[in-house]
């Protein structure tokens, strides 16, 4: 059975992790809707022991709720035929609109 979709609250500012034994020479993050648009970019920052991590503030409105989108990493890395090879991780998730508990009944 696959995984529910993790669902973000819009507004939220999220970490999104990479994790590699080699370390790539470029490695950056894309937030895309389903029509592939991008709608954030934002270069990773190295951690320590081969993590890599990136902060997104997620800010851009829809028309409606909740809404897919895609984390895309892409990452250049040396293989071992000594070319640079282009690496892509996809992770999909859903934006939601936050709204205030409901009010509750009087009695």
């Amino acid at each position: 059975m696959a995984k529910p979709l993790r669902t973000i609250p819009l507004f939220s500012t999220v970490q999104f992790t990479w994790v590699g034994s080699t370390a790539p020479s470029s490695l950056s993050l894309q937030i895309k809707t389903a029509s592939e648009t991008t709608i954030n970019s934002v270069a990773a920052v190295q951690s320590t022991g081969g993590h890599w991590y990136a902060f997104v503030t997620l800010t851009t409105t829809f028309g409606y709720y909740p809404v897919s989108l895609v984390a895309e990493w892409t990452a250049t890395a040396s293989t071992m035929a000594g070319s640079a090879s282009p690496f892509l991780n996809r992770m999909v998730f859903a934006l939601d609109y936050p709204q205030a508990f409901a009010q509750g009944r009087r009695q």
